[in-house]
């Protein structure tokens, strides 16, 4: 906190010449020429300064690699709890492109919703006990989808 009051402070100093400069050459009222230079160093500076933080921040820090966790099986079984991240590496990833319908189930397991023989449905938790839908056509799977994101495949025959 108080590193960032220091380079406030040493900021203040040539924003404060500059805008005295600007009232010199811009206003003639010289009520106006004492007031602008230090309300515009008051407004300018910490903008300024927190401006180069955020730049900073975007630069070098955050967390950019935030990545989901890869698909792991045995999570998997745990239930639709603890499914909801592994999701999204399921169906970037192409994990299960092109599987059979007994490859799926002895990855994923038994599905939670079978209303078709076409589509397996699993449940995946979530904000709203959302699904994730793996389609099948001719024994094989052809798309992979849930609220959020899907990916389709072309059967290679």
């Amino acid at each position: 906190m108080f590193f960032m009051f220091a380079v406030c402070l040493v900021l203040a100093v040539p924003v404060y010449f500059v805008c005295r400069w600007v009232a010199r050459k811009f206003f003639n009222d010289p009520a106006l020429l004492k007031i602008f230079p230090w309300a515009a160093t008051a407004v300018i500076t910490p903008a300024i300064c927190c401006s180069c933080v955020f730049l900073f921040y975007i630069a070098f820090g955050g967390d950019r690699s935030y990545s989901l966790p890869d698909f792991d099986a045995d999570q998997w079984a745990c239930g639709p709890d603890y499914r909801f991240p592994m999701t999204f590496h399921l169906i970037a990833s192409d994990t299960l492109r092109g599987m059979n319908r007994i490859q799926v189930r002895r990855l994923l397991g038994k599905p939670d919703l079978d209303a078709a023989d076409s589509v397996w449905s699993y449940s995946i938790g979530g904000d709203k006990d959302q699904l994730l839908d793996v389609k099948f056509r001719r024994g094989r799977v052809v798309a992979v989808e849930s609220f959020y994101e899907s990916r389709a495949y072309e059967l290679n025959e």
